[in-house]
């Protein structure tokens, strides 16, 4: 089992009781906005938090699925993912979702960072990269924040029910990432 520790958060897997914790942001109409899901139904939140579980049971996993969690509390308060593009592959997309009630506190930036030394340190990634809806400044600050690169706009990535949107491609190298977060 697979814990990640901050200075104020733990991400942990996924339990089944952790399903309405996330349905309480994922309910959201605007939460989710900028992309594919939600608003969840309560139906939606229990197989979500049931399919991490899945991935995270895989005992040759290369998709994690963590629970973002307030080490004060233990408060469930957001989720991120780190995924290789396949088994043995040394590039990894990360994403993350924090309740709205603790944005704007530092926490995206904080799990994200704290993904970013994992891939490079632990699973050998070379390359992580993420996205985000052109129009989510809030995701691209997070990313710009942890000196990820802008490397370009992918057309027609989301499939909204409001149609096709772009994604900004943001991207680090372990080498980029080592030299500018001695620290991490």
């Amino acid at each position: 089992m697979l814990l990640l520790e901050t200075k104020r958060l733990l991400l942990r897997p996924y339990k089944e009781e952790d399903w309405s914790s996330v349905h309480a942001y994922a309910k959201l109409k605007d939460f989710a906005q900028y992309d594919v899901w939600g608003p969840n139904t309560e139906q939606d939140s229990k197989k979500f938090v049931q399919d991490c579980i899945l991935k995270n049971s895989n005992k040759n996993a290369y998709e994690y699925e963590f629970a973002i969690t307030l080490k004060s509390s233990q408060k469930l308060i957001g989720g991120c993912s780190l995924r290789k593009v396949c088994e043995h592959s040394q590039v990894a997309n990360i994403g993350y979702a924090v309740n709205p009630d603790y944005q704007k506190q530092g926490i995206a930036t904080e799990a994200t960072l704290t993904l970013l030394k994992h891939s490079f340190e632990a699973l050998n990634v070379l390359l992580v990269f993420a996205l985000c809806h052109t129009e989510n400044k809030a995701s691209a600050k997070v990313m710009e924040k942890c000196t990820m690169y802008k490397a370009g706009v992918v057309k027609n990535y989301f499939k909204l029910k409001t149609g096709p949107a772009d994604a900004f491609r943001y991207e680090i190298s372990r080498d980029q990432f080592l030299l500018l977060h001695v620290n991490v």
